[in-house]
């Protein structure tokens, strides 16, 4: 085995250097997929106690005995159209949770592919990992407003089922 010279040692740390550099993007791009990840958990907690607000609220004004015969039937045809309202919500935002969830788990599919690519080369520049990073942050937001709209759709029906 012959001697190294310097400048294929420096080339060769050099090369190191870099794909440490890559590693460390690969990482960053793992928890931000993570994060995106609970991001979602959480957003489905949220609807889930949206969705029981709305139960409770439906319930307790079922339970009201003191109201008149008339009350009693605006009422139920209020409650029948809150329960179309509710699953024609129900619908829009578990279209947009699933549009959403497929986001982000394209997203996390497509940031394992890209970690396995730059661990087998080395050589792929730092401002494409930049930009791959700007482009999940971006496809996060785009979840985060979706997820924004169903919340606003549910805190609606929530509203117009409270005026009722």
């Amino acid at each position: 085995m012959s001697e190294m010279s310097i400048s294929e040692a420096l080339g060769l740390a050099n090369k190191m250097t870099q794909f440490r550099n890559h590693l460390n993007d690969s990482e960053k791009i793992l928890i931000a997929a993570g994060e995106a990840e609970a991001f979602l958990k959480q957003s489905d907690v949220n609807i889930k106690k949206k969705k029981e607000e709305l139960y409770a609220l439906d319930k307790s004004i079922a339970s009201s005995g003191e109201i008149e015969k008339e009350a009693i039937q605006r009422k139920d045809n209020a409650a029948g159209e809150a329960d179309a309202a509710v699953a024609r919500a129900k619908d829009v935002s578990d279209a947009k949770l699933e549009a959403v969830r497929a986001d982000a788990d394209g997203a996390i599919a497509e940031i394992q592919s890209e970690i396995t690519i730059a661990r087998e080369k080395q050589e792929e520049s730092s401002l494409e990992m930049v930009v791959k990073i700007q482009d999940i942050e971006a496809k996060r937001a785009e979840s985060q407003h979706k997820l924004d709209e169903v919340n606003a759709e549910l805190d609606a029906l929530q509203r117009r089922i409270s005026g009722r």
